[in-house]
């Protein structure tokens, strides 16, 4: 069983979007209208977790006057020394 959940959500509207993983800054061509993310631990040994994240984040094209979803999904395998 997960060890530990965690819940992300975003509302509002931005243009610049940071990515903290990269630690970088985009100026997205497009307005990210929301986020919503679900993630789990689990404990796989005394030293071993595995994080599993899944997500989507919503955008509305000004170009197209569309909306459009991106759907993600993340997986992190530590190891303590």
């Amino acid at each position: 069983k997960p060890v530990s959940f965690s819940v992300g959500l975003m509302g509002g509207e931005r243009i610049y979007a940071v990515d903290m993983d990269a630690q970088s800054v985009a100026n997205l061509p497009d307005l990210h209208t929301g986020t919503f993310n679900l993630g789990a631990t689990w404990k796989l040994a005394p030293t071993a977790r595995l994080f599993v994240l899944l997500g989507q984040n919503r955008f509305h094209s000004s170009t197209s006057d569309t909306d459009y979803r991106l759907n993600v999904a993340h997986a992190t395998l530590s190891f303590d020394f």
